[in-house]
């Protein structure tokens, strides 16, 4: 399997930033890869949250 990476610079209000750093150091994960999971669960829930 081929691993992609891309390189992103996003710009996100302190308050979100804080409150991936917390939810990465809960998890044991980076700030980084903290984002990219609430990406993905956002991405996959996204159909179920419109049908409420």
């Amino acid at each position: 399997m081929e691993k992609n990476e891309a390189k992103t610079t996003l710009r996100y209000p302190q308050k979100l930033k804080e409150e991936f750093k917390r939810i990465a150091e809960e998890e044991g994960l980076s700030e980084n890869a903290a984002l990219v999971q609430a990406l993905v669960w956002a991405l996959k829930f996204r159909g179920q949250m419109h049908v409420q």
